[in-house]
This record gives structure tokens, C-alpha cells and sequence, in this order.
């Protein structure tokens, strides 16, 4: 894991557009800290979140998830809404239970998502966005 760090803090300093470095980030994720999947979605107008890039397994899946930081929608009581909310990161051990009655819940099941972590990129202080990986283990 401290490698991984190492080299998404390398990113962070050596690329220069946004969608690259969300794309190397993803990538680290799920070469070197080992991560089954990653996306990195950017919080829009209206409130959903829009993946903008995917690394590791369900690639294509994950580009099309509808997320939503809108407690008013069902895509807004997942992890991502929660992270939102709470302005932390949010890691779930049990991803069945945490999303049991969303949309997303039948979709993790068929899947095997056992667990997930959840984390809000601030930029001045406002969250724009979320990165979002599944482990390879039960537990992080």
C-alpha cells in the first residue's frame, strides 16, 4: 500500500490534466494497492455523480452507475451520499448490508462486492468528486 502511495502522489505531481490523473489513479488502485475495481466521478449540477474513469474488473459496468449525492433520489443513500454528507471517507466491510435497499444492492450481490471504500476529493475545501474502490479481501 505505501508504494501505491508513493506513486499516486507522484501523479499527482507529474500530471497535468485532470482526466489523466484520475485515469493513473485508478490504475494504482488496482495494479499496485490491489484494488478489484476503482472509478473516480465528479459530483455534477444536478447532484449525480458522473464516472469519469474506471480501472480493474466491471470497467464498462462502472461507467454507467447512477450515483447521486441527493438524499431526494434512491441513488442518493449509498457510500457515496454518505461521504458527501459526513465530508470523510467511508469504508464498508459489509457492502451487502450497507446497500441493502438501493438499486445498487442486486447488481453487488451478482457481483461479489464484499466490501468498498469511499473516499471525497476536495478541492478548496468543496468535495467535487469521489473516489470509490472494491478489495480483493473481505476486510480492508
Amino acid at each position: 500500500m505505501f508504494a501505491a502511495l508513493i506513486k499516486a502522489n507522484s501523479a499527482i505531481m507529474d500530471v497535468t490534466h485532470k482526466e489523466s490523473l484520475y485515469q493513473k489513479i485508478c490504475d494504482i488502485a488496482t495494479h499496485d494497492a490491489q484494488f478489484d475495481s476503482c472509478w473516480i466521478g465528479e459530483i455534477q449540477s444536478n447532484k449525480s455523480v458522473k464516472p469519469i474513469t474506471t480501472a480493474g474488473l466491471g470497467g464498462a459496468f462502472l461507467k454507467t452507475l447512477t450515483v447521486s449525492v441527493d438524499p431526494n433520489t434512491a441513488e442518493g443513500h449509498g457510500a457515496v451520499a454518505e461521504s458527501y454528507t459526513k465530508r470523510q471517507a467511508i469504508i464498508t466491510n459489509n457492502h451487502v448490508a450497507k446497500i441493502r435497499g438501493t438499486p445498487w444492492e442486486k447488481i453487488s450481490q451478482a457481483w461479489g462486492v464484499k466490501g468498498s471504500a469511499t473516499l471525497p476529493i476536495f478541492v478548496d475545501k468543496e468535495i467535487i468528486g469521489f473516489l470509490w474502490c472494491t478489495p480483493e479481501q473481505l476486510t480492508f
